[in-house]
């Protein structure tokens, strides 16, 4: 349909080209790889999920404290 037929050459030059893209994309870290909105979502997750192991039910003290300073 282009008018042109692939040659070797081409199909070696995309072999390459698909490589090298698939080492980036294992090798770089996510600051280069993703766009601002993505990496800033990515980071916003990742924060989500480390405090959520310290997220409260809710602000009441706990039951049976007698109400003191805890340190």
């Amino acid at each position: 349909m282009a008018g042109f037929e692939l040659k070797r050459r081409h199909h070696l030059e995309f072999a390459v080209y698909v490589r090298v893209l698939q080492a980036a994309w294992r090798l770089l870290p996510d600051r280069l790889l993703l766009l601002p909105l993505a990496y800033n979502r990515l980071q916003y997750e990742k924060l989500v999920r480390y405090h959520r192991e310290y997220a409260l039910d809710s602000f009441a003290p706990p039951p049976g404290s007698t109400g003191g300073c805890p340190v």
